[in-house]
């Protein structure tokens, strides 16, 4: 994190967000989850990112799932996803669902 923060470059910060969002979420911190995701999700829409906008949106909304907001996270997993899925691309991430 503290690498990616320093170099100012846009994807390895994104990078190195999506993957503490992650990691927060394997270990099942809602909180800090969607937290780093909501982080990751402002760079990654100010840059263009749309595989990195979808997969940080899955990641907040299972962070959202966690601290029991579950039909707000749905909603918004699926309108990003239908989103991203209009540009022709696939996600695929099993450990995620």
């Amino acid at each position: 994190m503290t690498l990616a923060q320093e170099s100012a470059h846009a994807h390895s910060q994104v990078f190195a967000l999506v993957h503490a969002a992650l990691l927060h979420h394997l270990r099942r911190e809602g909180l800090a989850a969607r937290r780093r995701a909501e982080e990751d999700l402002s760079i990654a829409t100010e840059q263009g990112f749309v595989f990195w906008v979808a997969y940080a949106t899955i990641l907040r909304g299972r962070g959202l799932v966690e601290l029991g907001q579950r039909e707000e996270a749905i909603a918004q997993i699926r309108e990003r996803l239908a989103g991203y899925r209009a540009t022709g691309a696939a996600l695929e991430c099993p450990y995620l669902g």
